[in-house]
């Protein structure tokens, strides 16, 4: 069973408010620092469990380009950072699943295990925008286990353990409100 990495977040300045919450679906073995060639280690920054740590994945050379950095340039500690202290939050939609290699499509469903996602939410009431950076997260959030957080806004953390059935057009674009009245935009 592979584990998850914890949330992404600001962690030296804790008056940083998370505004965005980025999710994927699971680590790749590459993300979990398996098997790098000496030239992944240097185009992703460094050694070592990464979120988004394939070298080839484009995430962390999109975000330098946001805020200023190259990818092969700047050490994954000051790239995170760059990322989250300006209120970014990065995470997986599993916390725990079996899969053999590193395609999503190869997760075993009856092992999924996911992040409490809701939970995240209310310890974090700024959120006001979820972004799925790969569809099978969203896919796994809206039709697995958070549809009707996600139709209705009300996070709470009973809804991490329920599945329900809606339509997609319920969900796209559609703005959520949390228990504190704040707006979740998904997509």
């Amino acid at each position: 069973v592979l584990q998850s990495f914890a949330a992404l977040e600001a962690t030296k300045n804790k008056n940083i408010k998370v505004h965005t919450l980025i999710l994927g679906t699971m680590p790749s073995d590459k993300s979990f620092g398996n098997e790098l060639s000496p030239k992944d280690v240097i185009l992703r920054g460094g050694d070592g469990p990464q979120n988004y740590g394939h070298a080839r994945n484009s995430f962390w050379n999109i975000v330098g380009s946001a805020f200023g950095f190259q990818r092969h340039q700047t050490p994954y500690t000051k790239q995170t950072e760059a990322l989250t202290n300006q209120g970014y939050a990065v995470w997986d939609v599993l916390q725990a699943a079996q899969r053999k290699g590193s395609l999503d499509s190869n997760i075993v469903k009856e092992s999924q295990i996911p992040s409490d996602i809701p939970k995240f939410i209310l310890d974090h009431p700024d959120v006001d925008r979820l972004v799925f950076a790969a569809n099978s997260a969203e896919i796994f959030c809206q039709k697995q286990v958070w549809g009707d957080w996600l139709q209705t806004g009300v996070a709470t953390t009973s809804t991490a353990n329920r599945s329900s059935n809606h339509n997609d057009e319920a969900v796209h674009g559609k703005k959520h409100k949390n228990n504190n009245g704040n707006n979740k935009i998904v997509r």
